[in-house]
């Protein structure tokens, strides 16, 4: 914690001392400019968390308490919150919590610090803007790698802390309006259809009993029956927004009843309510998914769910027999999650990849992590490798936003797509992954697109601390893992030469995995080996990094020749290694093909063991 705080105080930041547990400071004082935190020496005084101070260090942050509700107040002033968390240049501080972020920028040349505002609803705070207190001082925000006090766990970095990007002009015009006054609501803060058009609902794709629940209102008590009902049996009939507004708002509907019910007889109120209510039943409906009449239907058999849960004699042959695209790795018609550590080779194997699959099927690698020098590596390996590079991002006017959009006007229509292959690399450009609604949106799109016949694969990254059994988690929320058919682990070892291998843990999977290990040449060339237990090979490395100070000790002894063991730990005493430590580094050490040193019988001494660096003459291994 000291030395990353010198690290911030080097970079120009004002920090405060935050209590151990806490998420702000404690005393009377601490936003006075002369309490700041703002060289080596002072920050001594950090012995728990810390905290940004920004208006003494130029910065400021958006505090992201609710994503769903922020991005539709921000989206209808024009500020599209997808793009300022999916910039290549964006900071963000991440505390695990889902649903929120916390953006950072710098206050552009010029700009005083400004005074702090919050959007908020009944139900609390949706984003806090945060820079200045209203008395000319400051606010704070908890800096990495300081511990949250709910989740136990430490802030992170997401985006480099030494670069934080200028705060958006569009955003700085959006804050200065608020704290001055003169924000204009704009005019489109709920489309309100024009409720005196009729609605003809026999032009509607729609069973019967959705059209008697909306004529007549009371098939089923409850709102949530009710309206939330139709509204997902309207979108799975593929039927427009405004549309199923018009309808549920339409006088001559018993159904509208409901929606004045629930908004005290205001209907402008309640459609701001249907609205947001529609919003959220179209990230819980796939459009493409079979129309139900379950939530209009008050006598449907309860136990109709039963028979989704249960595997037909097929899903069970292709459990047991799936159709290969690469053997271990990629299923067809599955869509598959592969996460990694940062240059842990998952670029360069499914590249790899991509070119041994390309004669059978049409692949396609969408890769928006990369940069400019790194693409031209990328697509002289498309074009040798016979698959299809597409960088979103290296085209002007396009990104992944755009890819998404197509992906998911491909899902809406119908067509048999077995024969392709898709790599997205990677998926945080994707969609946010820690904001549960946007992701559940888009996996639900994939899914579409894999029960088309689609096998995808999703590149992701894991989180910097691993899970209590050691093992890596993939950066996300748990309905990622959830609606894929596999999530495969790589992971790397890298060797001294400057190769790396690289072996499968499959984690989630439908079929019968098996790992696997790929070997990265020192120039980036894959070729498929013998499996390697990695796991256990970076444990090794990791114990012997553990040991490496005590292993100094007894090579420096044996320098000078070979030695028996009472003779080490006798020279180990002055060195503070006890007998029971000196005999386990021994034995941990004078095993296998990288022992460090080798172990002869004492030809002098009844049942002595004798000990010698590997190449002192007379005990080279043989």
């Amino acid at each position: 914690m000291i030395e990353q705080a010198k690290a911030y105080v080097d970079h120009g930041w004002a920090l405060v001392p935050i209590p151990r547990g806490a998420k702000g400071p404690n005393g009377s004082g601490w936003n006075q400019p002369g309490n700041a935190i703002r060289d080596k020496a002072s920050v001594q005084r950090i012995n728990g968390n810390m905290g940004l101070l920004h208006a003494y260090s130029g910065t400021c942050a958006l505090d992201v308490d609710d994503y769903l509700k922020a991005s539709d107040l921000l989206g209808k002033d024009g500020i599209n919150l997808d793009t300022l968390l999916s910039a290549d240049d964006a900071v963000q501080i991440r505390s695990g919590r889902p649903n929120r972020a916390k953006l950072l920028y710098r206050l552009p040349a010029g700009v005083d610090p400004l005074p702090q505002f919050k959007l908020k609803d009944a139900d609390g705070d949706i984003i806090d803007f945060r820079c200045a207190a209203a008395n000319g001082l400051t606010v704070q925000d908890v800096l990495p790698p300081s511990i949250h006090p709910d989740t136990g766990k430490p802030y992170e970095w997401h985006g480099d802390w030494r670069n934080i990007p200028e705060l958006p002009e569009k955003v700085l015009r959006y804050w200065q309006d608020h704290v001055s006054g003169q924000h204009q609501p704009p005019n489109n803060n709920v489309a309100v259809p024009r409720v005196w058009a009729p609605v003809a609902l026999d032009s509607l794709n729609l069973s019967e009993k959705t059209k008697q629940a909306i004529v007549e209102g009371q098939p089923t008590p409850g709102r949530f029956n009710l309206i939330w009902g139709v509204m997902k049996d309207m979108i799975r009939a593929e039927i427009d927004d405004d549309t199923i507004l018009k309808t549920l708002a339409d006088p001559n509907h018993g159904i509208s009843q409901k929606t004045l019910e629930e908004s005290r007889g205001d209907l402008k109120q309640g459609m701001r309510a249907l609205a947001r209510q529609l919003a959220k039943a179209r990230t819980e409906t796939a459009p493409d998914s079979p129309s139900s009449d379950h939530a209009a239907e008050d006598n449907a058999d309860p136990f109709s769910w039963i028979g989704d849960y249960v595997m037909t004699d097929e899903e069970i042959q292709e459990l047991a027999d799936p159709e290969w695209i690469f053997p271990n790795l990629l299923i067809a018609g599955h869509l598959v999650v592969i996460p990694a550590e940062p240059n842990g080779g998952k670029t360069t194997i499914l590249e790899w990849v991509c070119s041994q699959i390309s004669d059978a099927y049409r692949v396609f690698y969408i890769n928006a992590d990369i940069s400019g020098g790194g693409a031209k590596e990328s697509h002289k390996k498309a074009v040798q490798g016979n698959y299809t590079l597409m960088l979103p991002d290296m085209k002007a006017g396009l990104s992944m936003d755009q890819v998404v959009r197509n992906l998911i006007a491909m899902n809406k229509r119908q067509a048999d797509l077995s024969d392709v292959v898709m790599v997205f690399d990677t998926l945080k450009k994707m969609v946010d992954v820690i904001n549960k609604g946007k992701a559940r949106e888009l996996y639900k799109t994939l899914r579409g697109l894999s029960a088309k016949g689609m096998t995808i694969v999703l590149l992701a990254h894991t989180n910097k601390h691993k899970g209590d059994d050691g093992k890596p988690i993939f950066e996300g929320t748990g309905d990622l893992r959830a609606d894929v058919d596999e999530m495969i682990y790589l992971i790397p070892l890298k060797n001294d030469d400057g190769s790396m291998t690289v072996t499968t843990a499959p984690d989630k999977v439908r079929g019968n995995f098996q790992p696997i290990t790929f070997e990265i040449s020192p120039d980036r060339q894959v070729k498929q080996i013998d499996y390697v237990d990695v796991a256990k090979e970076r444990q090794y490395e990791a114990r012997r990094e553990a040991d490496a100070d005590d292993i100094q000790v007894i090579d420096r002894i044996l320098r000078t020749g070979a030695k028996n063991q009472s003779e080490i730990i006798t020279a180990c005493k002055e060195e503070d290694l006890s007998r029971r430590r000196v005999l386990n580094l021994l034995k941990r050490y004078t095993r296998g093909p990288r022992a460090f040193w080798v172990r002869r019988n004492d030809p002098h001494g009844k049942n002595a063991a004798v000990y010698a660096r590997k190449s002192t003459p007379g005990y080279l291994r043989k």
